[in-house]
């Protein structure tokens, strides 16, 4: 294997890892953990039916998570493989999350769209909720994988 195709497996590795690590450390409610994995500048955007959901910076996107998932009985995240674009710029996962409020359980397919600073750390991430299989292949195609 030549240098540059090992660098380029190094790297994807790395991606993975960054977004492995995010989703245990978010599980595990460590949110602090989560502060050299995100830009500080970081932009969380989620796209479903009701519109966009914004949040910009670290320290908002932080403190959402925060009030977020402690909020639910039960929340768990059930990540697929976690696919990253040839120049390691972007990172994709499908996913399936469940989460329960009292006696109300929703359970939502999604993809998660992670962008790369140039350092490694997570600069933007777009959620997709309500995914279906065509909508996440179109977003997969848009990049070399």
């Amino acid at each position: 294997m030549s240098a540059e195709a090992l660098a380029d497996t190094d790297r994807a590795e790395a991606r993975r890892s960054t977004v492995r690590a995010f989703w245990d450390h978010v599980h595990a409610h460590r949110f602090d953990d989560l502060v050299p994995l995100l830009h500080e500048d970081v932009e969380r955007i989620v796209l479903w039916y009701g519109g966009p959901d914004t949040r910009v910076g670290r320290d908002a996107y932080l403190e959402k998570l925060r009030e977020i998932i402690p909020s639910f009985d039960e929340w768990h995240l059930d990540p697929g493989p976690i696919h990253v674009s040839d120049d390691g710029a972007y990172a994709f996962m499908r996913c399936h999350e469940v989460f329960v409020r009292g006696d109300r359980r929703r359970e939502i397919d999604e993809l998660f769209e992670y962008t790369f600073a140039p350092d490694g750390r997570i600069s933007r991430i777009n959620i997709f909720f309500k995914v279906d299989p065509a909508m996440a292949a179109s977003v997969l195609e848009r990049y070399p994988l």
